[in-house]
This record gives structure tokens, sequence and C-alpha cells, in this order.
């Protein structure tokens, strides 16, 4: 793993403890969540890149149903 000389780099202490627990899909899943806090926290920069306004596009068009404010519920 580590020896003393190195200082240990804690991505990949990351990376190996989520290989060990959850395997090859722990790793694709940890991969979607990193590209989807760059994409969050860098959204001028993505909306921009080439594919992306139509991606948005057919997202935009399903509908999100409104909430009935008359409804309390059970």
């Amino acid at each position: 793993m580590t020896d003393g000389s190195k200082v240990p780099d804690l991505w990949e202490l990351i990376r190996e403890w989520v290989f060990l627990h959850f395997g090859v899909r722990g790793l694709v899943g940890l991969a979607l969540l990193a590209a989807a806090v760059y994409a969050y926290k860098n959204w001028d920069k993505v909306s921009k890149w080439p594919g992306i306004a139509s991606v948005i596009s057919y997202f935009n068009r399903w509908p999100i149903p409104k909430a009935d404010p008359n409804w309390i519920g059970p």
C-alpha cells in the first residue's frame, strides 16, 4: 500500500477502499459521482460543451407535475 517515505495519496486510498468494498460497480459509481460534482461546480463551462444543449432540451421536454395546493395528504 504505502511505505513510510511517501505521503499517502487520499484519492488513491478512497479508490482502493471503494474497490475493495464495492468492486468495479463502486468505481463506476464513484466516477459518475465525481463527474456530476464537476458538472455542478463548473456548470457555466459545461453548459457550453458540444451536445449538452441537446441533452438539456431533451430533459426539459419531460413535464414536471405541479403540486395541488389544496391537497393535504393521507
